[in-house]
Formats: structure tokens, C-alpha cells, sequence
């Protein structure tokens, strides 16, 4: 008998003494009452304790580990017999569980007496071998007071962690390893082993494509060869058993990275994971740049930008690439005056990839359909730009008075989807009074032949709720006739004292061809302003557009109906605050930078959008009201610039000086995607859920920090690198898919920033690599060895019994704890019943007379001449036995001589019956 606690044990004198003091100090009599309570102390005191018997096991368990990776296949039938042939040697002192593995171990049977016919059915990830997780699930399956065992079946073909790193703990915890090599079966395979391309290829060079395919077999394949998306190589080859090289040329045609991609179909094959591998390489080029232009705004860059040496490609804003890869060829790409209702709708996500994790240039110029007016609010164009399009919160905004003038003829009962004209419009009628300030007014005049006012000019104060009912309520009428409401809507206007008053004009017919020069001369000689929507194709868009034009406004059309809620708003916003900024002015240099080096005078510009520079913006040119010409900044690992003037009317005397095209040819060349390090290499070491990055470059005092952001193909990481030596840094990414990572690489020098973009390939896992195969059964001898396990070659070798010394606990605590209560009730009970003092005494002699009667019985000899009847018997000390015993039978009792040692000590007897 052991205690796991003895410090416990101390407690016991100590609760005797302290219970023998209180008795004296209480006068407390009765020996019965000190009796019970020092046992219930020391049983406590000894629970306290925690006692423990200690026996040697008699169990086994043994846990088998079954590999079901890849590498395994076609061994499945051979590896589940053995098992099952093994389960039914056990005997009946034996335990056994089963675990599968690959990536991972899953419990396939838990610990149970007996298993029998056992079919897999647990799902692991077969692309890698983790004999490590394999052994540390078995072990944890082991129960500890029992002889521990594990049986290993494996090829051994390890590639995810490291066993032999864990098997000092399996020692330590006396589990030993049994294992069964299982060699592979893999007959007929045949892989892609490696595609080899230069790193760096300079423009228009030849250069070969080194390809290496291994087989176990000799068959026939088709070798296919990808860059990017096309195919430039697809061709049968004839492959040996081992290892056969093969080339393919190539020109060097494009600049930028690529990527090349191979495949193979062979006649016989076994495994399709290892079939095809990937390269990269970044060819020299001149840098790229694209224009996306609308309505020919960008006519004028080509012109700045000759003999730049820089690569144009110009396209309709309509035409914007909306793949990464396709965005990736370009280093940098210029928004000129091009709304975002005019680019294609998952371009500005692709745009801010392309900028914040590839590291490319971004320049936006400004005009009529750029930056507010471009509708870029709360886009992600507004999120890489260097500014805000809100204008400055402490530029006092004018009050606003506008009148919307809707067409309700009958063709506006027509539409799409179920929705007609009408009631988008008047949906956009209600938003766009919904975006207006207090202090503006809003009415709503609605026309066919006739004109009528449905909600008059009113302030938005207070009024949004009552404005939203009353256009509710338009219905569809008759004819067109748009001049008469024109005029009514004038008049509103001219008699409010507004500084802002504006009207917007909706409608999808024809109307009145003469009879608005004076109209709108009018409304120009008292400043009200006239902006035109045409709606549909029947729409007479020569006049709509004409009206505009002379009325200072803005001309839409639209034959996508969904479009007027966003055109109204667009158009609210407009004419309430003052973006365009039409006057003569000279910029002034806020912030030296590259942009305006060597520059000595800047000329006029005619005119610019109004934004906000964002807080960590760097402004470089100024306006006369000090909104901001051009700024700059650092967005992720590429650069935007915002020119919030245009390449067009307001830029005319700018960019007929050569300070004002040096100007924008050093913005552009701010922006580009540069590749400023060239002695850096990127490598990766793939595993089961993580990738291993390393890079190395010349040793710097001047690097402070590196971070990068991996481009996997699906997902894009951001990570920051740990240096680990003088020259060299690490990183890790949870992925290891095979296939091209793009490494966008930043390296800090101080103030400075270089950005470094690297391609590295991502192989298959080494688990489908048949190059591996035969490494495995070293492996598994070495676990064998370290824990005193052997290697199985027959079924009936598994359980034999292992020599081990373990021993079992068996813990006496709630035993003594449940004694322990049994007394504390006797106690209460002999205090608040006293009378049962006697009984008590009685039951316990009676059991003390049961029990030596008993032990006469079995030859044990007491002292005196006392007679034992175990049926009248009162002892009042409890029985002390002697080692020397000596008996003497009288007429069915026994009874000691009296000169043998006193076995009992009594002070009181009393006989009974005779």
C-alpha cells in the first residue's frame, strides 16, 4: 500500500490531539464517542492521502496504425488481411484498436476485448504519409496502466513531419513499436518530374524548356506545354523505365512574368496527381502601360508619352481586362475621364488586386466623367486613390433649389422586368430628394400634354416624408409637350433666392422641335442651370442633348431603365456642391517630390474636379484654393497618383509647355511597376497545410523590415519575413496547392521602398513522387529499434507477450472516504442519542465474539481461561493475538492452557449462559 500525498498523513496526530484537548475541555466521557472520532480522523487524514495499491498488469493493448496514403495503393487487400488475420490471435487478456492514416490520423475502432473483419471507412487525406500523427493518435488511445503496444503498417514513405523526433516519447511512456514493412505496388506509373525555365529571359531571346519524366514502365504519353493559357508545345513521346529529358524552344515575345504549366496523358498510368508541374520566368521588357479611355479622352497621352520608352496599349474603358493575369502583363494603367458606370463591374476589384498585392501603378486624370462626377463615391477606385471624393467638410457649401421635370406619357408605362419607366423614375425622384441637405428645396413637376405640379417647390426640411407621397402618387397620362413645363419650372426657380438653382428634365419621346433659345437664355441670364435625361431609343436625344449644352447642364441616355436611380443621384450630388471647378489658375508645389524634380515654373491650368486629400496623401501640386492638383501615395505594394484636371480642354496651355508634359510623363513614371533588386532569390519549401518561403539577397545595414504579398492563384496571403541570418529571411503561408506563387516582395530601406516580384513553383506532394518510394523501410526498422519493437513477418508475431514491468494502481480514497462517513453518523447519532451507547458496545463485542469464534475455528489461540461461546460473548478491549498458539479441545470448544502467553487483554469479562 502506497500514498500519493504523505505530507497528509501529518494531519492525523494532529486531529487526535486536538480531539483528545477538546474532550478533556468539554469533560466529553465515554470511550465509545473517542473511539469513533479518532477513527473518523485518521480514515480522513488517510483519504487525504490518497492510498493506492500497486499490482503488476496482465493487460495488453495494442493499437494498429494502418497507412492509407496514396503511396499504399494496391496494397489495400494485402494490408487488410493481415490485420484481420492478426485480430484473431488475441487472448482474452488483450486490448486492441485500430487507426488510419495519411495527411492525418483518424481512430478507425476504438479500444475494445475483440475486433474482428475490420473495413476502412475513415476519411484521410491519402496525398501525404504522417507516421508522427499516426503514432501520437495511437498513443493517445493507450490506456496508462496497462503493457502498451502499437503495430506500424507502412510503406514508410514519410513526408510530413518527422517520427523519429517523437519516438523518445513513445519510449519514455513504454509503448513499443512493432511495425510491418509493406512494400509498394505501384507497377505501371508514370510522372512529370520537373520543368526547368530560365529565371530571367530578356525580350525576343530563344531559350529551352527543360522537361524530366520518370516511369516504371515503358509506354507512349502526350507532352503538352502551356504558357499562360495557350498551348505551344502538344506531342506523343515515347518514355523508357527511369528517368527520360525532353526540350522545347520557345521565344521570349512578351514582357512580364510567365507562367509555363506542363502536362502528360500516358497509355498506363497509376496516379494522375503527379502529371503535371509548373515553371516561371520574368522576361526583360520595356514597361507597359494601359490607357482606358471613353468618347476618345485619352487622345492626347499618346502624344505626352512619345519616345517615353514606355509600351502604350489604349483601349474603350468597356474592354478592361477583368482577369488578375491579364491585368498582371501591364505595369502601370491610366483611368482618363472615365466614369465607373463605364467600366466593366468587377474591373475596380481586380484594379485594387492588382495594385495592393502586385504592386502596380494606378493614374486617374479628371473631366466631366472622373472622381466625383464619375460616380467613384464609396467604390474601390475611391479606396486606392490618394483622395476623398467629399469635398473639404470646411468649404461652405451653397444652398440648392432644384425642380425635377418628369415626362408621365403614356409610353412610360412600358419597361423591363415587370418595372416601367415611370416608376423608376419616380423611385430616382424620391432618392434623389432623399440625398439633399435641409437647407435645399425640392419640387416635382410632371407633364404629358399638360404640366402639373405633384409636389411644388418646398424646402427638404421637415417636408422628405410628405415630397415621398406626393410622387408616389403620379400615374401615367397622355401626349408629350415639354416646353410648357420647362417654363413653369422657371419661373419656380427664378422667383426662390437661392445660390444654386438647377433643373433636371426626364423624358423618353419626342416634343416641341423650336421655342427654347429664349427659355433657356433665360435661365442662363438667372443662373439656373438644365441637365437632360434621355430614356430609350424613342427619346429625341439631338435635343435633350442641345438643351444641355446650352443650359450648362449634363446630358444623359440610357436605354438600361435601372440606371435612373444612380444617374439621379449622380446628378443631385452635382449640382449641389461645386466639383467643377471651370477657371484659370496656376498650380503651386506643396510637397517636393520626384514628381516635380527639375521643374522650375509650372503653367496655368484651365480647370479641375474638387476632391479632398486623404491624411496620409502626399499632395504635390495645389490649386489656388488649395484643393488638391496632384497627389500621391503608397496603397498595399503599388502606387497611385490622382491628377484631378484632365488631358483634354482644361489642359490645353499646360501641356503645350515642356515643364507641363514633364510634369505628366514623371507621374507616370512615379507609378510604374519597377523592378529595382535583381540579385534576390525566392524559394519555397511546400508541406502538408504550409508553405515554407525563404529569401536571400546581398547583406544590407539599410534593410528595416520585408513583407510580401503571395499570389497562390486562388488566394492572395500577406505575410511579414523574420530575418534568420545577415542575408537571409523567412516567412510562412498556411498553403501548399501545387502550382505558381507569385511572391510580390517589398524590401524596406529606410524611407525607401523597392518592390521585387518572383515566380516559384509549388511541386506535388512528394507522396505521389515514385522517385520516393523505396526510402521507407529504414524508417521503420529505426522506429522498431528505438522502442524495443521488432519487425513482423507473419499474423501470429503481433501478440506475443511483451516483457514489460508496469503495474496497475488501485486507489483505496472513496473507500476510506465512504468509512469515514459511516462513523461521522455513528458520532452524531451517539451524540444526540446517548441511550444507544450500550447497544452499540453490545453489537460490537457481539461482532468481536463472531470473529474469534471464527479464528478458533482456523487454529488461533487466546489467553486465560475464557471461554468462547459465539453466541454469549461481551468483551469490552478489543482482542491483542501473540504469535505462539496452543490448543486444547474441551467438548466442542477450545480453551487455552493457563500458562500460555495472554493473547487478550481484558479488564472486564462477564460469562454468560453457564
Amino acid at each position: 500500500m502506497n500514498v500519493s500525498d504523505p505530507l497528509y498523513l501529518l494531519l492525523i496526530p494532529l486531529l487526535f490531539a486536538l480531539t483528545v484537548l477538546m474532550a478533556k475541555k468539554y469533560r466529553q466521557r465515554g470511550k465509545t464517542v473517542l473511539a469513533v472520532r479518532l477513527f473518523l480522523f485518521a480514515l480522513l487524514g488517510v483519504a487525504f492521502a490518497q492510498p493506492f495499491a500497486q499490482q503488476l498488469a496482465a493487460r495488453t493493448t495494442t493499437i494498429f496504425a494502418v497507412d492509407l496514403s496514396a503511396s499504399m495503393k494496391g496494397t489495400e487487400n494485402e494490408t487488410t488481411a493481415f490485420l484481420n488475420d492478426a485480430l484473431s490471435y488475441p487472448t482474452n487478456q488483450d486490448h486492441v484498436g485500430v487507426v488510419g492514416f495519411g495527411k492525418k490520423a483518424q481512430v478507425e475502432r476504438g479500444v475494445a476485448d475483440a475486433l474482428q473483419d475490420v473495413a476502412f471507412h475513415v476519411n484521410v487525406a491519402k496525398g501525404f504519409t504522417n507516421i508522427a500523427d499516426a503514432l501520437h493518435q495511437s498513443a493517445s488511445l493507450l490506456p496508462e496502466n496497462e503493457k502498451k503496444r502499437i503495430v506500424l503498417l507502412s510503406d514508410g514513405n514519410e513526408n510530413v513531419d518527422a517520427a523519429l523526433d517523437t519516438i523518445q516519447n513513445m519510449k519514455s511512456q513504454g509503448i513499443r513499436v512493432d511495425v510491418l514493412p509493406i512494400e509498394n505496388k505501384i507497377g505501371q506509373e508514370v510522372q512529370l518530374s520537373s520543368i526547368n525555365v530560365p529565371s530571367h529571359i530578356s525580350k525576343n531571346m530563344s531559350y529551352d524548356i527543360a522537361i524530366a519524366i520518370d516511369s516504371l514502365v515503358d509506354t507512349k504519353t502526350k507532352l503538352i506545354v502551356y504558357k499562360g493559357n495557350h498551348i505551344i508545345s502538344n506531342q506523343e513521346v515515347t518514355v523508357r523505365t527511369g528517368e527520360n529529358k525532353f526540350v522545347v524552344e520557345d521565344t521570349a515575345t512578351e514582357g512580364g512574368g510567365i507562367v509555363y504549366r506542363a502536362e502528360i496523358q500516358p497509355e498506363t498510368d497509376v496516379l494522375y496527381e503527379n502529371n503535371s508541374v509548373y515553371g516561371y520566368t520574368y522576361i526583360e521588357d520595356t514597361p507597359r502601360l494601359l490607357v482606358l479611355e471613353n468618347q476618345n479622352s485619352a487622345y492626347k497621352i499618346k502624344d505626352i508619352l512619345e519616345n517615353s520608352l514606355v509600351n502604350i496599349t489604349v483601349l474603350n474603358s468597356k474592354a478592361a481586362p477583368t482577369e488578375p493575369e491579364q491585368l498582371n502583363l501591364y505595369d502601370a494603367v491610366i483611368l482618363a475621364d472615365v466614369s465607373i458606370d463605364d467600366l466593366p463591374p468587377t474591373f475596380p476589384d481586380v484594379l485594387e488586386g492588382y495594385v495592393k498585392n502586385s504592386g502596380g501603378g494606378v493614374l486617374v486624370t479628371g473631366g466631366e466623367h472622373a472622381y466625383a462626377l464619375g460616380d467613384y463615391f464609396d467604390t474601390k477606385l475611391e479606396t486606392i486613390l490618394p483622395v476623398e471624393m467629399r469635398m473639404k467638410e470646411n468649404k461652405k457649401k451653397p444652398d440648392l433649389s432644384m425642380v425635377i421635370v418628369l415626362d408621365r406619357s403614356g409610353s412610360m408605362a412600358s419597361g423591363q422586368y415587370g418595372v416601367s419607366k415611370l416608376e423608376l423614375a419616380k423611385e430616382s425622384s424620391i432618392r434623389a430628394a432623399d440625398i439633399m441637405d435641409d437647407k435645399d428645396s425640392f419640387g416635382v413637376l410632371a407633364f404629358d400634354e399638360a404640366s402639373a405640379w405633384i409636389s411644388p417647390l418646398q424646402p427638404v426640411l421637415g417636408n422628405k416624408k410628405n415630397i415621398a407621397d406626393q410622387i408616389a402618387s403620379i400615374s401615367i397620362g397622355g401626349g408629350t409637350s415639354i416646353l410648357p413645363a420647362l417654363k413653369e419650372a422657371f419661373s419656380a426657380l427664378s422667383a426662390r433666392d437661392s445660390k444654386l438653382k438647377h433643373i433636371i428634365l426626364l423624358t423618353d419621346g419626342q416634343a416641341e422641335q423650336t421655342g427654347y433659345n429664349a427659355i433657356v437664355q433665360s435661365m442662363n441670364e438667372s443662373g439656373v442651370t438644365l441637365s437632360t435625361i434621355a430614356v430609350g431609343t424613342d427619346a429625341d436625344r439631338a435635343l435633350l442633348s442641345s438643351l444641355a449644352e446650352k443650359g450648362g447642364g449634363r446630358y444623359y441616355y440610357t436605354d438600361e431603365f435601372t440606371d435612373l436611380p444612380k444617374i439621379f443621384a449622380r446628378e443631385t450630388v452635382m449640382a449641389g456642391d461645386s466639383y467643377i471647378n471651370n477657371r484659370t489658375f496656376y498650380p503651386t508645389v506643396s510637397d517636393a517630390t520626384p514628381i516635380v524634380a527639375g521643374i522650375e515654373q509650372l503653367p496655368s491650368l484651365d480647370g479641375y474636379i474638387a476632391t479632398t486629400a486623404k491624411d496620409r496623401a502626399d499632395v504635390v501640386l495645389v490649386s489656388d484654393k488649395d484643393d488638391p492638383i496632384v497627389a500621391t501615395w503608397q496603397y498595399g505594394l503599388g502606387r497611385t497618383v490622382a491628377f484631378t484636371s484632365d488631358v483634354d480642354k482644361w489642359t490645353t496651355g499646360f501641356f503645350a509647355s515642356d515643364e507641363g508634359v514633364k510634369m505628366f510623363r514623371n507621374m507616370v513614371s512615379w507609378a510604374l511597376r519597377k523592378q529595382m533588386e535583381t540579385d534576390v532569390n525566392v524559394s519555397i519549401v511546400a508541406g502538408a497545410d504550409k508553405s515554407d518561403i525563404s529569401v536571400t539577397l546581398p547583406y544590407s545595414e539599410t534593410i528595416t523590415g520585408m513583407h510580401a504579398v503571395v499570389s497562390t492563384g486562388s488566394k492572395d496571403y500577406t505575410v511579414q519575413f523574420d530575418a534568420v541570418a545577415p542575408n537571409e529571411y523567412k516567412a510562412q503561408i498556411p498553403d501548399s496547392t501545387p502550382g505558381t506563387y507569385i511572391v510580390n516582395l517589398q524590401i524596406e530601406k529606410g524611407a525607401e521602398s523597392s518592390l521585387v516580384t518572383r515566380g516559384v513553383s509549388v511541386p506535388y506532394s512528394k507522396e505521389y513522387d515514385i522517385r520516393q518510394l523505396a526510402n521507407g523501410r529504414q524508417l521503420l526498422q529505426n522506429l522498431a529499434e528505438s522502442t524495443g519493437g521488432i519487425v513482423l513477418s507473419a499474423p501470429d508475431e503481433v501478440f506475443k507477450p511483451i516483457d514489460a514491468n508496469v503495474r496497475t494502481k488501485k486507489e483505496w480514497t472513496n473507500v476510506c472516504l465512504a468509512l469515514a462517513l459511516v462513523l461521522f453518523l455513528i458520532d452524531v447519532a451517539i451524540r444526540r442519542f446517548p441511550s444507544i451507547i450500550p447497544k452499540i458496545q453490545k453489537a460490537c463485542k457481539r461482532v468481536a465474539g463472531r470473529l474469534i469464534f471464527w479464528n478458533h475455528k482456523k487454529g488461533i489461540k487466546y489467553s486465560k481461561e475464557t471461554v468462547y461461546n459465539e453466541k454469549d460473548i461481551e468483551i469490552t478491549e478489543e482482542p491483542v493475538m501473540i504469535k505462539e498458539m496452543d490448543k486444547k479441545k474441551l467438548s466442542g470448544h477450545e480453551k487455552e492452557s493457563p500458562d500460555t502467553s495472554s493473547l487478550l487483554v481484558s479488564k472486564k469479562r462477564k460469562r454468560l449462559g453457564r
